[in-house]
């Protein structure tokens, strides 16, 4: 069975490793991975400079086009303001983000 259809009925004897994983499956296993697919990551996607807002303060990185962040902490840590000044739920006090090149926050109050 495969997502809740019947795929077929085999005997013990004319089963191949092979075989059981393509009706697992639903098709080959060298087709399970299609070949990667290589991005130019020397462009900046994201840019965090000095951002602060009332409760983070000086948080700078760069995030490359073709990567993934992930923001990882402790209850308390800051990872859910950093997300929400990069959303612009939060004023930016101070620093600058950029897509792409282009600041996106003209917020600024010293």
């Amino acid at each position: 069975m495969r997502d809740g259809e019947l795929v077929t009925v085999l005997k013990n004897e004319n089963i191949t490793n092979e075989n059981l994983i393509e009706h697992m499956l639903g098709r080959k296993l060298d087709t399970m991975y299609p070949d990667k697919i290589y991005i130019e990551k020397n462009k900046v996607a994201l840019n965090l400079n000095n951002v602060c807002t009332e409760k983070i303060k000086n948080i700078t990185f760069d995030l490359y086009k073709g990567e993934i962040l992930g923001l990882a902490g402790l209850v308390g840590s800051g990872r859910t303001e950093i997300a929400r000044a990069i959303y612009g739920m939060d004023k930016i006090i101070n620093g600058s983000i950029s897509i792409r090149g282009d600041v996106v926050n003209d917020r600024f109050s010293k």
